[in-house]
This record gives structure tokens, C-alpha cells and sequence, in this order.
């Protein structure tokens, strides 16, 4: 069976469809061996530049959109709670604007804009690969408060930023330092990390399964991630876990973490 046709996806609730991505592609937190640097990773393929990742996005885009009425607004998940309360802090009745890297076809916009209550225009910046940005144009068409960009923008084109949003994606960053450094670049009011693989561990990398692709996966000593962000001008306020972490039983203790983090980060006054 190759995939779910478009009616089933349409008629199944999406834990069944998530039950049968399981089955098929494995758990998203299988991870293999552990390695200092890139140099030593096995041969690996780029699950983020694949079609089975944007039809994946579209497919939950299309779940949204069909839970949406007139009056019900798609529903947040539990680790976008951070981002939606430190938007409305900020907002203070006035436009926002949100620079959300690694922020795919545009599945957290679709969630906050009918549920933004902040008085202004919610303005939203999506940070991909080309290929992705290309399906979310194509899915958003012509939103005027949403574009997508292929790099990071620069301050004058953007203006005042106040959310940087970086959910499950800085674990994928071959360079996550030097990301940060030019996020922070930006001047955001605040960071918002989401899921972010990060705790009292030795930085490594592993190989994760996912989606029928084996990517390079990088977790985080969070005391080296914190002061990368302190150095820059910005202190954590807020620290909750996130997701629970599945490991291979041949995976050591010292590496491990039990969970994900979701960290809030504002500038220093």
C-alpha cells in the first residue's frame, strides 16, 4: 500500500493517520549511535527537502482548516502555550510581528490567526527551505499578513520583531550558535523555543529515523545553549518539558534526556 489515498486522509481523525505514519515510517524519536561531529555521521538524506515532508504538512493543513468553522478556531497544541501567551504580553493591543524559523508550510500561523485577540495585525515570517516555502505560498496564496523567505531576513526589512519562534527545528541545525547569533540579530523582544532536544548532557549527534529518511539529529548541553542566548543580551524566564523522548536500549544513560524542552528567552532590560 503506498500512502493513504486523499479520501481516506479526508474521512480518518488524525491520531489514526498519525497511528498509520508510525506503523509505516517508525516513531519519530528513533535514534542511532552517537557521534562528536558531522565528519563521523553515517551517510544520511535531508528529510526536510523531501515531497513525503511537504504532503505530510499539507495533509495536517488540511485537518486545520476542516476543524475550523466560523466560530471554532483550530486548536493550539499544549507547546505553542508559550508562544500564544508571550505574544499576547507583548502585543499590548498593537501589530505583532513573528519570525518562526523552521516554521514549515505555515501550520502555526494557520492555528494563531483567527485565535490572535491582540487589537493589531499579527504579521508572520516564515524561515525554509525553498521547496517549502514554494507549498506554503501555493497553500496560503495571497495572505498578505504571511510570507515565507528562504533566509533570514535582514532588520530593515522586517522592522520591529517581537517573537523569534523556533520549534523542533534547531536540532537540525548543523551550526545552531551561529543561528542564534543571527536570529538575535533581528532584535527580537523575545525566543520561544518549542521541543528543543536540550538538558544536563554531554552535545552530540545522532541519526534519527523519520518519515522513512535517517537525518542528522543534534542534542544540546542546555547550560552551553543558555549562555550562548546571555552572551547575546537575552535570559530565560521560562523552562517546562515538552514531549517525552523514545531511545534504543542501546543508547546510553549519560546522553540521554526524559524529555523535550519549551524555554522563553527575553531581551535584558
Amino acid at each position: 500500500m503506498a500512502g493513504l489515498t486523499p479520501l481516506l486522509r479526508g474521512l480518518c481523525p488524525p491520531l489514526v493517520v498519525e497511528a498509520y505514519r508510525r506503523l509505516r515510517y517508525g516513531t519519530p524519536s528513533c535514534f542511532e549511535g552517537i557521534y562528536r561531529d558531522t565528519k563521523e555521521l553515517p551517510r544520511a538524506s535531508e528529510i526536510f527537502d523531501s515531497g513525503e515532508w511537504v504532503k505530510h504538512e499539507l495533509t495536517t493543513l488540511q485537518w486545520l482548516r476542516a476543524e475550523s468553522t466560523a466560530t471554532t478556531a483550530p486548536r493550539l497544541p499544549q507547546d505553542a502555550g508559550a508562544l500564544a501567551w508571550t505574544l499576547a504580553w507583548l502585543s499590548q493591543g498593537s501589530d505583532s510581528r513573528i519570525v518562526d524559523f523552521g516554521g514549515g508550510i505555515g501550520l502555526m500561523y494557520e492555528r494563531l490567526r483567527r485565535q490572535y485577540l491582540g487589537g493589531g495585525r499579527l504579521f508572520y515570517h516564515i524561515v525554509e527551505k525553498e521547496g517549502v516555502c514554494h507549498a506554503g505560498r501555493q497553500a496560503f496564496g495571497s495572505d498578505a499578513d504571511l510570507q515565507f523567505h528562504s533566509d533570514i531576513p535582514s532588520p530593515e526589512m522586517l522592522g520591529t520583531v517581537d517573537v523569534v519562534y523556533i520549534a523542533t527545528a534547531l536540532q537540525y541545525v548543523e551550526d545552531p550558535a551561529r543561528l542564534i547569533e543571527r536570529l538575535a540579530g533581528l532584535r527580537p523582544r523575545a525566543f520561544v523555543l518549542a521541543r528543543v532536544s536540550a538538558g544536563d548532557i554531554p552535545t552530540h549527534l545522532t541519526v534519527q529515523q523519520y518519515l522513512g529518511h535517517r537525518s542528522p539529529y543534534r542534542f544540546l548541553n542546555l547550560e552551553s545553549l543558555l549562555a550562548w542566548f546571555d552572551a547575546l543580551g537575552y535570559q530565560l524566564r521560562l523552562k517546562s518539558p515538552g514531549e517525552s523522548i523514545r531511545y534504543p536500549s542501546s543508547y546510553p544513560a549519560s546522553h540521554r534526556i526524559p524529555f523535550t524542552l519549551d524555554l522563553l528567552l527575553c531581551a535584558k532590560t
